[in-house]
């Protein structure tokens, strides 16, 4: 049910939002006040359109944090039209398929986006980082920024997580053709001080994750270990 609202904000109270294509829908902020909602088996949970975002980090999406989700079929959260302030234009759709679990998009750059600014978005729970121009392509999908912080999740603690942080591994080791007849990519490992020039570890082709994660252990405890060279 809903219970009328404070002031000119909506107040949403105890709702059980199920089977619907858009459970929830606001426009440029999660402007109601949530509590005790579920939202069970919908399309799309929550979807907010034109939300204005700030470069760098900021928390648009506090209000979602004790708001339970389950069976979401696309994704429990979608942000569209989203506008980074300094940035002409909106931004690319942003699909947080499971709230509590990082994810990012990127547009712009490298050819993409028909010449626009390049433009990265990543969520991670209630927080969302977003970056325009060159701080959006040294924070990149997949790479370390050049100045700054980067955050990451904790490690999995339960054998489902693990799994998936074994083969999330296993993609992004694998190796990738130079070309020209030379050697396959490696991952660059750097020792202590003192210790040289970086070592180069490669992945063994077509291995299952698990043998991958084994094989780089094995490896970094002689290399780093003191255990001699590969």
């Amino acid at each position: 049910r809903a219970a009328g609202g404070i002031g000119s904000v909506p107040y949403l109270l105890q709702n059980r939002v199920h089977g619907c294509r858009v459970g929830l829908c606001f426009a440029k902020s999660l402007g109601a006040v949530l509590e005790g909602n579920r939202l069970e088996g919908n399309d799309v949970a929550v979807e907010i359109l034109g939300l204005e975002l700030p470069q760098g980090e900021s928390h648009p999406l506090a209000l979602l944090e004790h708001t339970p989700f389950s069976s979401s079929i696309t994704a429990d959260v979608r942000l569209s039209a989203s506008r980074v302030i300094g940035r002409d234009g909106a931004g690319p759709e942003l699909l947080v398929r499971r709230f509590r679990e990082p994810c990012a998009v990127a547009a712009g750059g490298d050819g993409v986006g028909n010449g626009e600014e390049p433009v990265l978005l990543r969520a991670h729970g209630a927080c969302i980082y977003a970056a325009i121009g060159d701080a959006a392509l040294s924070s990149g999908l997949g790479t370390l920024p050049r100045r700054g912080r980067w955050r990451t999740g904790p490690l999995p603690e339960d054998d489902r997580g693990r799994r998936e942080s074994r083969r999330d591994f296993a993609r992004v080791s694998a190796p990738v053709p130079l070309g020209g007849g030379g050697p396959d990519s490696s991952l660059l490992v750097v020792g202590p001080p003192g210790s040289g020039p970086p070592l180069c570890w490669a992945r063994k082709a077509d291995a299952p994750a698990d043998e991958v994660v084994n094989d780089l252990a094995q490896w970094l405890l002689k290399c780093l270990g003191g255990g001699g060279g590969p």
